[in-house]
Order: structure tokens, then C-alpha cells, then sequence
């Protein structure tokens, strides 16, 4: 025999079931922004080629001869916006910890770029009014904002692609990375060994 109050959740979740949204038009309540379409798996031949024989231990060079570069903590920070978070940079090669990332596989498609100092790249997201920053800041974990898409050129170079289809860039004369929605030029990395 069945008792009154196993009947009633019974019910009320058959109820609850049949009435619910499909989990396809509902939105990720858990996140500022839609959660992003991943990207399609990248062939083993390429990840083994991006990762190298030295495990993804790489020193990312811009079009314009700069380096990736995590600036260094320890100098205080008085001009740019915002100064409390220190954006990641492009500058002259220097040998500085800043400079050497290894390239993290996350999982099939994706990996995260973090610096011997133990820091991720991350897509930066800030509307406000009119104006809209897609920087790339330093971040203490590799969750959804730092993943990245690699993406080989035709000319040999690499290009790394976030969640939301925007491709790590230095393209600015102020030597700040960011994110743009295009994969030109500018968007090309040449990936060397560590020194």
C-alpha cells in the first residue's frame, strides 16, 4: 500500500516534469553570460605539435617581435585602467618569469596558457555603457574564461580562440592584449622553445 505523502511527491513530480522548460531554452542562471558552444575536438596530431616534445613549455611571439608577458607584481601600477588589475602584455623578450607559459591540456579541444608564475590567461569581459574591454588579465584558475581553442594558420603560427569566438590579440600600440572576433594578423602567435 502505498502511504498519502509518497503518492503526493509522486505526483508533484510528474507534475513538476511535464510542465518544466526544456533544459535547452532555459538559461544558465549560474553564469553572467550564455554559457558558449565548445569548440569542435582539435586532431591529436596538432595538440602533440602545439604541446612540443618539452610538454607545452612555450614562449609566445606577437607579429610585431614582442612576447607575451605577464607584467611583474612587484612594480606598483600608476598609469591604466583598471590599476588594481594588471593586464597581460606584450613586450621586448628579457628572460623575465613573465614571459614563459606552458600550454595546459584541459581536455580534447581546449587548453589554458599559464605563466611560471603560476598565472592563466583569462577573456576579460566588461561592458559598461557604451564602451566594451576584452582584455586579457592574469587569473589565479583555469575555469570557462580561460579556456582556449587552439587554431593552426596556414603560415605556421597559432592562434588561441576563447569559449566566446574571440582570438587572443596584440594588435593594440599600448602593448595590452586582448581578445578580438577576428583571427588576422594580429592574432598569429609563433610559439618557441623556452630559452
Amino acid at each position: 500500500m502505498w502511504s498519502l505523502p509518497l503518492l503526493a511527491l509522486l505526483l508533484f513530480t510528474v507534475v513538476a516534469h511535464t510542465t518544466a522548460h526544456p533544459s535547452s531554452i532555459v538559461s544558465n542562471r549560474t553564469l553572467p553570460y550564455p554559457h558558449p558552444v565548445r569548440s569542435p575536438r582539435l586532431a591529436p596530431a596538432l595538440m602533440q605539435e602545439l604541446m612540443g616534445p618539452d610538454g607545452g613549455k612555450r614562449a609566445l611571439k606577437a607579429w610585431n617581435d614582442l612576447y607575451l608577458t605577464e607584467p611583474d607584481r612587484s612594480i606598483p601600477t600608476t598609469t591604466g585602467w583598471p590599476r588594481l588589475r594588471p593586464l597581460i602584455e606584450v613586450a621586448q623578450w628579457s628572460r623575465a618569469n613573465g614571459q614563459y607559459w606552458y600550454i595546459e591540456q584541459i581536455n580534447d579541444n581546449e587548453v589554458a596558457l599559464k605563466s611560471l608564475t603560476g598565472k592563466y590567461v583569462t577573456h576579460w569581459n566588461l561592458s559598461a555603457s557604451s564602451l566594451k574591454f576584452e582584455e586579457a588579465h592574469p587569473s589565479d584558475e583555469a575555469k570557462e574564461w580561460e579556456m582556449l581553442t587552439p587554431v593552426k594558420n596556414e603560415d605556421g603560427s597559432w592562434s588561441f580562440k576563447s569559449r566566446w569566438d574571440h582570438y587572443l590579440s596584440a594588435h593594440h600600440e599600448s602593448k595590452r592584449v586582448n581578445f578580438q572576433p577576428h583571427n588576422d594578423r594580429c592574432e598569429h602567435w609563433r610559439l618557441e622553445a623556452w630559452y
